[in-house]
């Protein structure tokens, strides 16, 4: 769950003072947190996914690719649900 501050720091609200987001700088190894939040923000938010992304400070086709790998794995698990629980 997106709280006030976590999405405040998302939006680059917070102070962060190793500078997140500049360019040339060493990328950057997100966690899987970091990640879900992210693709969850462009779910609950009416802004689209460019927008979001420049306002995390992050290219819009790699958060495009996290969204595409959670629709993924849904699907994976809406999959596995249905064989696990067919008839037999």
């Amino acid at each position: 769950m997106i709280t006030t501050k976590s999405s405040e720091w998302l939006l680059g609200k917070a102070h962060c003072p190793r500078g997140r987001g500049v360019m040339g700088s060493t990328p950057r190894k997100r966690t899987q947190e970091y990640k879900d939040e992210a693709v969850q923000l462009v779910l609950e938010s009416d802004r689209p996914l460019a927008a979001v992304a420049k306002s995390l400070g992050i290219n819009d086709s790699t958060l495009g690719n996290w969204m595409k790998r959670r629709r993924t794995t849904a699907r994976a698990r809406r999959s596995r649900c249905r064989y696990q629980s067919a008839p037999n």
